[in-house]
């Protein structure tokens, strides 16, 4: 998994790169993400929008 500073989480499945989660915080040592169903909710909203 990779991660980008104030952006994404994301995975690869074959060759296709997923959006797992969002950074929520971080601090000197830590980065933290959350996701759950209103990620998955606003992501499929903007596939309908932006498609």
């Amino acid at each position: 998994m990779a991660w980008s500073k104030w952006g994404t989480f994301w995975g690869y499945w074959g060759t296709t790169p997923k959006v797992v989660a969002v950074q929520s915080w971080q601090n000197n040592t830590t980065n933290a993400a959350s996701g759950g169903l209103d990620m998955v909710d606003l992501i499929n909203q903007a596939r309908i929008q932006f498609s």
